[in-house]
């Protein structure tokens, strides 16, 4: 007997999205299906009938969201393969009705990748990232009868991505090594002088959280900061004096938003290294599409800058040789009552590195048919009989959360060439079998259905002759193909 290990098919469902397409960095990416109030309800109802029957067998009473964590395998695209992610978590959120998958990704080579079908197998149609979420032929309890009948409302993807440092940068006087420490303002700031940060994976339509990381280094040392470095300037300069503003055209007289530029230590009142700002995204318009093709520092996506805005002396470059040259002179009378202070050097902002957190955010309603608005989200069933794009669809329709496969035993029979009003047959060569039962054997009811347009209609009504009868007819003659079907996919020619 042959004793070939069983190749199981893969039945769910794949999502691509351009709010995948992320910057390197610690990426995590969280799901959430809603489904129909209805359907939910029907769902949880045959859980719990078949619960009921498994606890009078003594298999014990089991919860669903048990079932649902053992239920799935998630696979995403990497660079040079489909990578299965073991540490992915999905669960049921029973008041909103959703299912949540979630996971984490550490950075390159680990980083989601658009979806290349020379690399990625499955003969998918996407330029995005790809997340595949098959039902697990391993797990304990095969959750498909508790899940067939979910019906999809909507889904979001809310993408979370930490420590970026693949910025193009720029200052006034040229570009910038966010490698190395670097002056953002440049080597002689002064108000007026800008910061200018691009990266259109990370600046566009779908950007919902921006925050920005500052990193200084050669901070005064001074106890208690700007204060005691600059008070030979007679400035009245403190720790927050140092304010820059952030928009879009890279011009002083646009402040829609304005930041200090270093932290204080909130006990010692000492300059900290670190300096975190979340930028106020609604004052800010970002209407790109994500497009890996344009690259870093295209002339098309809309940058971000950080303008230093006061002081009025800056951080003193220009002020600094009259000022010491006063106190100098000052301190050089033979007749004078005490000396003064000589100016510090102005400090010059040095940052150590530059880094981003960004969140993007994306949520489709899947009942809604394609339409000039576009979309962010694909979604494709996965199933012995092909892969199906069901969103976008051109039509608005019911669509399920898994592919429906409503009969016990099923066969597929695929037809090349077919045309509408064509005539055709198919025909199965079968062996008698001789069960050693005496239990009465009934004739198994057959049901034939055609694929048109995504959808399987049941086609016995195009019948033109069939008279065979018996324990199990053996072909199907003289089939008729109206010419209302719609033949546009290759996929809808199956029987």
């Amino acid at each position: 007997m042959n004793s070939e290990p069983l190749n199981y098919n893969e039945l769910g469902f794949l999502v691509s999205s351009p709010v995948l397409m992320l910057a390197r960095g610690r990426q995590k990416v969280k799901f959430k299906i809603n489904f129909t109030a209805s359907s939910y309800e029907k769902s949880k109802k045959i859980f719990e009938a078949w619960s009921q029957e498994e606890q009078t067998q003594d298999h014990g009473s089991r919860e669903l969201k048990f079932i649902i964590k053992d239920a799935f395998k998630l696979f995403v695209t990497v660079e040079n393969m489909w990578r299965e992610i073991n540490g992915f978590t999905a669960t049921l959120d029973d008041k909103k009705k959703a299912l949540i998958f979630s996971f984490g990704l550490l950075g390159n080579p680990e980083s989601l990748v658009p979806l290349d079908n020379e690399i990625h197998e499955g003969n998918f149609e996407s330029e995005w990232p790809c997340v595949k979420i098959v039902l697990n032929n391993d797990a304990l309890i095969y959750p498909y009868k508790f899940l067939e009948d979910l019906v999809i409302k909507n889904i979001s993807i809310k993408a979370d991505v930490a420590g970026v440092t693949d910025l193009e940068l720029n200052n006034n006087l040229g570009k910038l090594d966010n490698s190395i420490p670097f002056p953002p303002f440049g080597p002689i700031p002064h108000v007026g002088s800008y910061l200018r940060m691009e990266n259109p994976l990370i600046l566009q339509k779908n950007l919902t959280k921006l925050k920005l990381n500052f990193e200084w280094c050669g901070l005064p040392e001074e106890k208690n900061g700007f204060i005691d470095y600059y008070a030979a300037y007679n400035a009245s300069i403190h720790n927050g004096s140092f304010k820059a503003v952030i928009n879009q055209s890279g011009k002083l007289v646009h402040k829609l938003q304005k930041i200090e530029l270093f932290e204080s230590n909130a006990t010692t009142y000492s300059l900290e290294k670190s300096k975190s700002i979340k930028v106020k995204l609604e004052k800010l318009e970002f209407n790109d599409s994500i497009n890996l093709s344009k690259g870093l520092g295209n002339d098309s996506s809309r940058p971000l800058y950080i303008i230093l805005e006061s002081p009025e002396i800056a951080f003193g470059h220009q002020i600094f040789p009259t000022k010491y040259s006063e106190a100098a002179m000052f301190n050089a009378r033979i007749f004078k009552r005490k000396s003064i202070d000589l100016p510090k050097q102005p400090y010059t902002p040095l940052l150590d590195c530059l880094t981003i957190n960004y969140t993007n955010y994306v949520k489709e309603s899947i009942s809604r048919k394609k339409d000039d608005y576009g979309y962010d989200i694909k979604l494709i069933h996965l199933n012995s009989f092909g892969n199906i794009q069901v969103f976008p669809h051109p039509r608005k329709s019911i669509c399920f959360l898994l592919p429906q496969i409503r009969y016990n035993g099923n066969i597929l029979v695929g037809l090349n060439n077919l045309q509408a009003a064509d005539l055709g047959g198919t025909g199965f060569n079968l062996s008698y079998v001789i069960h050693a039962t005496t239990a009465q054997i009934h004739k198994p009811k057959l049901k034939w259905d055609y694929l048109n347009n995504k959808k399987w209609v049941f086609i016995k009504s195009l019948f033109i002759d069939n008279p065979r009868d018996g324990i199990l007819p053996s072909a199907i003659e003289n089939l008729s193909i109206e010419s209302d079907f719609i033949i546009n996919d290759a996929r809808d020619n199956y029987i």
